[in-house]
């Protein structure tokens, strides 16, 4: 799988994820959580079940935030991509997350 590109929705309150399946086995059983550390203490904002990526194939989807950030406390949010027991752990910076305009 490689590496998710978030775009910033409507001032801040919806991520939009881009996931890609880059293997052509397919991929199942994939959950996605987003997760806020404010004083070293990590809390789950939001979890959603992605569908099976079949090989190439790339997933976008939305995901709610429902506590209030700034431009500056992006950075604070970790979004872990998990199969299984397995995970992989994306820490957002301050230019990885695109303004759109919708």
């Amino acid at each position: 799988m490689s590496t998710p590109q978030f775009y910033n929705i409507g001032k801040g309150k919806r991520i939009e994820i881009k996931v890609c399946n880059e293997d052509s086995i397919q991929i199942r059983r994939v959950r996605c959580l987003l997760y806020y550390s404010n004083s070293g203490k990590k809390e789950c904002i939001g979890k959603i079940w992605i569908s099976p990526l079949i090989g190439y194939e790339t997933c976008y989807f939305c995901m709610n935030v429902d506590i209030p950030l700034t431009k500056d406390e992006w950075h604070k949010l970790t979004f872990r991509i998990k199969r299984g027991k397995n995970y992989k752990d994306y820490k957002f910076l301050k230019q990885q997350v695109q303004e759109e305009n919708i």
